[in-house]
């Protein structure tokens, strides 16, 4: 290879990377947008803006909201606490007590 041939090379390469870089820089600019919405957020403050506000609302003190699923675990938990109790007093009688009929004709007699 020849000087002549790598100097060739090495300056299409240069001009050919140059091109890449300016074509993706200029695709980018093109086909960016930004959401209305976050227009808005990135709009600049008026001069006028009530800075003290701000701060006294900063120094406000927090409020952590119930968890509505945890709330209801909770009740739950609570309700089958409850639950247990009255199963506990519930008297359950023993299967001799109980007249279960085999069959039909059976039922129809202790029931007439």
């Amino acid at each position: 290879m020849t000087k002549r041939y790598l100097f060739f090379l090495a300056v299409s390469s240069f001009i050919l990377t140059i091109i890449w870089i300016a074509s993706n820089a200029y695709h980018s600019y093109v086909t960016s947008t930004i959401d209305p919405v976050l227009s808005l957020q990135i709009q600049e403050l008026p001069e006028d803006f009530d800075n003290q506000t701000i701060s006294d609302l900063k120094k406000r003190s927090r409020v952590e909201p119930i968890d509505p699923v945890t709330a209801q675990v909770e009740e739950e938990t609570q309700t089958n606490d409850e639950e247990d109790e009255l199963i506990e007093e519930t008297v359950i009688p023993n299967e001799e007590s109980i007249d279960i009929p085999e069959s039909p004709q059976e039922e129809e007699n202790i029931q007439g």
